[in-house]
């Protein structure tokens, strides 16, 4: 729910809507891939409540007088240009649908992934609520080790060669982010969760370059704010049963449930 509520906050839209629009994420986000290329769903066609929803609050927001429009990031959007020119409601539509989406089910999935590993490992628990400069690292080596995004597709727009393999201008490329971040060449022990990893931020969870995850710096503070939170509240956590649930989803990664026996602090 804290990545739901804070996007929620965010984009302008009253928190105490943030659960339903995190089920809505949930559900368009387990039929992602029917979105690939080459296919003809849209994020609208895939779960139409969820679209009505957003166009409600874009029209709403479009009936006020631009000058009493709020300083938040629904207006934000509404107010950009491109080549001179507001984005249109299609595309103000989409990319909310897609900032909701992308960034509440992976930060969850991080957050999750996270949490599971430090009840899974009491010393490491205890360690961390002792300790919480390691915080961030833990939430590097969550990144990497449980890689929210297992994947990305892009297309080639050139010709090139990479360790051998040609690739011509217009190819799908299928990029595996879990598996760079667990490249022994650069992670020794790759399966091995080290908080005190010192290039643990050199993961590609985040992806890298100019398409960076802009979401990057507020899922590292949602996480750290979180997982913070929870140790303060118990003394310890601990697995009521050590076997992962994944998510049925190919795409992104993460614990469908966690169950933990919890003592408060």
């Amino acid at each position: 729910m804290v990545p739901a509520s804070v996007i929620a906050w965010v984009l302008g839209w009253p928190v105490e809507d943030a659960r339903r629009m995190y089920r809505w994420t949930v559900e368009i986000c387990d039929r992602a891939m029917e979105m690939r290329p080459g296919t003809g769903n849209s994020s609208k066609d895939i779960h139409p409540l969820f679209a009505a929803y957003v166009e409600d609050k874009i029209a709403e927001r479009r009936r006020r007088p631009e000058a009493d429009w709020p300083d938040d990031g629904l207006t934000r959007f509404l107010t950009s240009e491109v080549d001179g020119e507001r984005l249109s409601t299609a595309f103000v539509r989409t990319n909310m649908q897609f900032l909701l989406g992308a960034g509440a089910e992976t930060t969850r999935d991080m957050i999750g992934g996270l949490l599971y590993q430090l009840a899974r490992d009491p010393e490491l628990y205890a360690r961390v609520r002792l300790d919480r400069g390691l915080i961030p690292g833990a939430i590097e080596e969550a990144l990497r080790v449980y890689s929210p995004t297992q994947f990305m597709v892009r297309r080639c727009v050139a010709p090139i060669e990479i360790d051998g393999q040609p690739l011509a201008a217009g190819d799908q490329v299928f990029i595996g982010l879990a598996s760079a971040n667990r490249d022994e060449s650069l992670f020794p022990d790759p399966d091995r969760f080290d908080v005190d990893r010192a290039n643990a931020a050199e993961h590609v969870a985040f992806g890298a370059g100019p398409h960076v995850c802009p979401g990057a710096s507020l899922a590292r503070l949602e996480a750290g704010i979180a997982v913070g939170a929870f140790l303060d509240r118990f003394e310890r956590a601990e697995l009521v049963s050590d076997e992962f649930e994944p998510l049925h989803t190919p795409m992104f990664y993460g614990p469908s449930r966690v169950l933990m026996r919890l003592t408060p602090a």
